[in-house]
């Protein structure tokens, strides 16, 4: 026991344990430093109001802020194409230069459905199954037939506007 307590008073090992200490501040502060550096500590941008706006508004403000983008779409009969009808992360969220903000725009083409087999159906599935295939029902007429509420005839009708193109 007394050996060690010995080498623990000699200079050799003070001057290790000092150059060990300083080694272990060092490679603390150079992490801390680095990481600050690196994660852009305390630099964020506010994502502009884009909800809202037309795709090409929003492209531009956000190419002003410095923000990546990527667009998704969705068909909305009623609505005016290339309006941008949703935004991730909302506005006024505090992000990193180069953060990519994710928008949902409607497009202007309707996605092509085929048409579903609804024929013997019940009336009540064949209004879940077009539901489900974001299809309208349109003019229905009842025959009479020995199955009761069976769909007998299914017909696609396409509106006037959507032949023109």
């Amino acid at each position: 026991m007394s050996k060690v307590v010995q080498y623990l008073q000699t200079p050799t090992f003070r001057k290790n344990l000092i150059a060990a200490f300083i080694a272990i501040v060092c490679l603390f502060l150079a992490v801390y430093v680095g990481l600050k550096i690196y994660t852009k500590h305390d630099e964020s941008i506010a994502v502009p109001k884009i909800k809202g706006l037309h795709i090409n508004a929003a492209i531009q403000a956000l190419e002003d802020a410095g923000l990546e983008y990527q667009i998704d779409s969705v068909y909305q009969m009623d609505a005016k194409p290339g309006l941008v009808i949703e935004q991730d992360p909302e506005q006024g969220f505090h992000v990193k230069s180069a953060r990519t903000i994710y928008l949902t725009i409607i497009t202007q083409v309707a996605p092509e459905v085929s048409f579903p087999n609804i024929k013997d159906k019940t009336l009540i599935e064949a209004t879940a199954i077009l539901k489900n295939h974001n299809l309208k029902i349109g003019d229905t007429s009842y025959v009479a037939d020995i199955a009761r509420d069976i769909v007998l005839d299914a017909h696609l009708r396409v509106s006037p506007s959507e032949m023109a193109e």
